[in-house]
């Protein structure tokens, strides 16, 4: 979510002293509203949907960063900050796990949900992400 390009910008940092997934899932999200613009605009595609990824090598180490400097979730992959974790091994788990890691932690769920190439108009890689969203921008006269 794009807060400051659909002019909630200032809403976020009001309702939530700037923090914005706070913001996107405890206020923007439970608008009543929400859930059944989502699913109109996705289903009858009235806007472009643009996907945000992350080359995915770059993700994967960062992934597994994240998993082994958090005591909350190493233990997720049958493993302590004291036992560690090779990178090998989280690959593996990660695998193992399927689907069920999105209910885990978003920050080592796979990109790609199946069948999203159906839905997405257009990838934007993060590493790419400044001048693509300037693009994007002067399509929609920001």
């Amino acid at each position: 979510m794009v807060f400051f390009q659909i002019g909630l910008f200032e809403k976020v940092y009001q309702d939530t002293e700037g923090n914005v997934h706070r913001y996107r899932d405890f206020v923007f999200r439970k608008e009543p509203d929400y859930t059944q613009g989502l699913t109109s605009n996705l289903l009858e595609a009235k806007k472009d949907i643009h996907k945000l990824v992350r080359n995915p090598y770059k993700r994967a180490v960062s992934s597994f960063l994240h998993t082994i400097c958090n005591e909350w979730l190493i233990c997720k992959f049958d493993s302590d900050i004291n036992k560690g974790l090779s990178f090998k091994q989280f690959l593996c788990h990660l695998k193992s796990l399927g689907p069920t890691i999105n209910t885990i932690d978003r920050h080592i769920a796979p990109q790609y949900i199946e069948g999203e190439e159906q839905i997405i108009t257009e990838y934007i890689q993060l590493e790419n992400f400044n001048n693509h969203i300037m693009e994007i921008e002067k399509h929609m006269d920001y």
